[in-house]
């Protein structure tokens, strides 16, 4: 026989966390920080974009083994990797729809920074 004494117990302390849930949502909803801001997007683009330029600019000074430039493609790389976890961050966004609140603008975000920033298909991420 199972019973069902804990039950009861346990709904209403899940309804209580729900709502609690929801009050703090609708909380954050009102101060705004659902709001997409375009602004903030751009900001993000160019941030990646500086990222890439500068590791490319890293790579593309001449460096053997045995230069003093060696340490520079070793910061070229880390550089580039930052900036392409931060396309695919932008790009999850974009894939959530969650990016500039624009559908048909946050798709074709998605595929461009995932396709040129990770060599990526968002296309095949939304599918998934």
């Amino acid at each position: 026989k199972i019973s069902t004494k804990g039950k009861d117990r346990n709904e209403s302390k899940y309804k209580a966390l729900s709502k609690d849930f929801l009050d703090f949502r609708n909380s954050l909803e009102r101060e705004g920080y659902f709001k997409p801001s375009l602004l903030h997007v751009a900001y993000r683009i160019l941030e990646i974009v500086a990222m890439f330029g500068v590791s490319f600019l890293l790579f593309s000074m001449p460096a053997d083994k045995h230069s003093i430039l060696q340490p520079l493609v070793i910061l070229a790389c880390l550089i580039n990797g930052i900036a392409q976890g931060r396309c695919g961050w932008l790009m999850h966004e974009g894939g959530h729809l969650s990016l500039t609140g624009i559908r048909k603008l946050d798709i074709t975000m998605q595929e461009i920074v995932y396709g040129v920033g990770c060599g990526m298909s968002g296309g095949w991420w939304r599918s998934q």
